[in-house]
């Protein structure tokens, strides 16, 4: 398997993520209902404590999560160690864009207060 269609995903998937934050007014970054009553910050704390649970959990890793695929050999990229990658990674991040982007668009439209 190749690891790079992995990798580009992951990144993809992360830069995703950092673009639904992005120029949040301070007011917009304390509104409740990113994930329930959680506020921006809440998320971007358990996204960080995800991570550092990968970190701990995937095996040991030279740099961030991308050392860590490009240091696994290719056999393990496959089924649990993937999986596990995936669901802590690219849809960990895209659930929480999605939910950031609604957020967002409900605040617009004036569906949320601050």
């Amino acid at each position: 398997m190749d690891r790079q269609p992995l990798i580009a995903r992951l990144e993809t998937a992360w830069r995703d993520f950092l673009q639904s934050c992005a120029g949040l007014s301070d007011s917009q970054l304390m509104t409740s209902g990113v994930t329930g009553e959680w506020v921006l910050p809440d998320t971007l704390a358990h996204v960080t404590t995800r991570e550092e649970e990968n970190l701990k959990h995937l095996p040991t890793l030279m740099g961030r999560q991308v050392g860590l695929i490009e240091s696994v050999p290719e056999a393990r990229t496959e089924t649990p160690f993937r999986r596990r990658l995936r669901l802590d990674t690219c849809s960990h991040y895209g659930k929480h864009a999605v939910a950031i982007r609604s957020c967002r668009n409900e605040q617009l439209n004036g569906n949320k207060t601050s």
